[in-house]
Formats: C-alpha cells, structure tokens, sequence
C-alpha cells in the first residue's frame, strides 16, 4: 500500500502541536511542583517514550511512499484531451 505523503505531513504537524503542548505542560509542571517529583519524571519518560516510538514508526514508513510523486502541484492542471482518441 501507498501512503501519500500529504498524510503522513498532516500526521506530523498533529504530532508536533501536541508535542508542543506536552512539553509546554511538563514545563509548567517542573516548575510549580519541582524538577524531581515523582508525577514530572513519569510524565517526562511517557512523552519522551512516545516521541521515541513516533520517530521509529516513521522511520518504519518512509520506504512505502511514493517518492516519484510530487507532493503539491503548482499552477493549473493539464485538461488538454490527447491527440488521438
């Protein structure tokens, strides 16, 4: 099977927004409860871990795309019927 690379793009910027917002809450964790506390390192080892397992599944992935492909196409599409019919 093909997976489109605009799937994969879309799949990417969902995963770094919330990414964003992990890392956004585990600062605002450190810093009202501490570095050490038990809940920051769990919930540091539980985004790093996700982050680690992303990355290897899209590693996984990339030899099924169609790289021949273009990923966007610019400018009007070709409607010009063929010569013969």
């Amino acid at each position: 099977m093909i997976i489109p690379l605009w799937s994969i793009l879309i799949l990417w910027a969902i995963f770094v927004g919330v990414t964003v917002l992990f890392s956004l809450f585990n600062l605002y964790h450190i810093l009202h409860y501490g570095f050490w506390t038990f809940q920051s390192a769990l919930f540091s080892f539980l985004y790093y871990g996700i982050v680690i397992i992303i990355i290897f599944w899209t590693l996984q992935q990339l030899p099924q795309f169609d790289w021949s492909q273009p990923i966007f196409t610019l400018g009007r599409p070709d409607l010009s019927l063929p010569d013969s019919l």
